[in-house]
């Protein structure tokens, strides 16, 4: 099973709503949005050693993959906006760049209450399940 259908069976559920929020963090630069032209395409990172859900692709240093970058592709075709998924630096590197506007989705964060001053937060959970294994 490739990891594209298996995180939208654990999400359960269609990414076609979440488009608007996903768009609209174009606006994060601080314009306005009749001062902002249509979103075109968008920039995710995230912490770049956080295996199986996001690290450095082997073949190309720049880019980041895993089951977040799935997730980030899975929203791009729903939202018919391209989002190219960056490996930018460290994980305080990605928060930096978060503050100042200079990406605009961060592909998976913890909550925190100091986040919430300069991200909106949209909340995904995992579904896991353990299966006991019995003797047999």
């Amino acid at each position: 099973m490739h990891i594209k259908k298996s995180v939208g069976q654990a999400l359960g559920l269609s990414l076609r709503g979440l488009g608007a929020v996903f768009c609209c963090l174009c606006f994060w630069s601080g314009h306005t949005a009749a001062q902002t032209p249509a979103c075109k395409s968008l920039v995710a990172t995230g912490n770049p050693e956080y295996s199986p859900y996001l690290w450095r692709d082997p073949a190309d240093d720049a880019r980041l993959i895993g089951a977040n970058a799935d997730l980030m592709q899975l929203l791009s075709k729903e939202i018919g906006v391209p989002i190219e998924v960056r490996y930018v630096g460290s994980w305080a590197r990605v928060q930096e760049l978060a503050k100042s506007g200079r990406i605009d989705l961060i592909a998976g964060a913890f909550f925190t209450l100091p986040r919430l001053e300069y991200m909106d937060l949209l909340m995904f959970f995992f579904i896991f399940s353990l299966l006991p294994l019995l003797p047999g």
